[in-house]
């Protein structure tokens, strides 16, 4: 969508952040696999996004990766496998 078609959307006294200079959102979307979020964040970066801007912290049974879009806003692709976290923690537990 231009900037013009979006501003049609918005009250007259509202203006379009500026969200290469302020965050004003971060979206989080889940994936089905590590393979899916791969292929977004290569398919992004090949339409003139940033790919990786921050990093996710290492947790057993999760992976993440970012993207910036062409207007600076960070979408978090997500996948976790829950049997893995599972089985994580349940060690973890037993162990304490």
């Amino acid at each position: 969508m231009t900037h013009a078609k979006f501003k049609s959307f918005m009250p007259a006294s509202k203006e379009i952040a500026d969200s290469t200079k302020f965050t004003e959102t971060l979206l989080c979307i889940s994936a089905d696999s590590k393979e899916e979020i791969d292929i977004m964040v290569e398919a992004a970066a090949k339409e003139g996004g940033k790919k990786d801007p921050t990093t996710f912290p290492e947790m057993p049974g999760m992976y993440g990766r970012t993207f910036e879009d062409l207007d600076g806003h960070l979408w978090e692709l997500m996948y976790m496998d829950v049997e893995a976290c599972k089985a994580h923690w349940e060690a973890v537990s037993e162990n304490a």
